[in-house]
């Protein structure tokens, strides 16, 4: 890299590294916050994630993901409940 490119880059890091301290950090915080909620108000899920992505993700974090022995025995009893409810 040249090295007015890298004493360029190494300003910048040093300024951003900066904005982190902790008087300035609420500020950064609420600005870089501020800029999320505003781009996610324009732009839609499918230009971020496509279809596949969003089904890969369920059956990664859904489908397949073992569920503990102290969940499924919970789930028997709440179902036992509500089949033993009067209403039913």
């Amino acid at each position: 890299m040249d090295a007015a490119l890298e004493k360029l880059m190494e300003a910048h890091v040093r300024h951003e590294l900066s904005r982190f301290k902790s008087k300035k950090f609420r500020e950064t915080l609420r600005e870089e916050a501020t800029a999320v909620f505003q781009w996610i108000k324009k732009i839609t899920l499918r230009e971020i994630i496509s279809a596949e992505q969003v089904i890969g993700l369920i059956e990664r974090n859904v489908v397949d993901m073992p569920i503990a022995g102290g969940i499924t025995e919970l789930a028997g009893e709440m179902s036992q409940r509500v089949l033993a409810a009067p209403i039913n």
